[in-house]
């Protein structure tokens, strides 16, 4: 549904271990579609989520030197 997320790290101390962490926050109550190559407003959703809404990297805790050998 939406694009694939893709970052290269640097800067980390390479034998130190640490949590690869992504946090979905909710910009707006709409809700919103991809049409014809761009992002449009539809509708107001009828319910805005306060959940907390993150994701874990499943090879979380790795090394510095892991996060930043590869994309991740």
């Amino acid at each position: 549904m939406f694009p694939a997320l893709s970052y290269r790290i640097s800067g980390l101390n390479p034998t130190k271990h640490y949590y690869f962490v992504v946090d979905f926050v909710l910009a707006d109550a709409c809700q919103w579609k991809f049409q014809t190559g761009s992002w449009s407003s539809c509708a107001t959703a009828q319910k805005v989520q306060k959940d907390v809404n993150f994701y874990i990297h499943p090879k979380s805790p790795a090394l510095g030197f892991d996060w930043m050998e590869y994309e991740v």
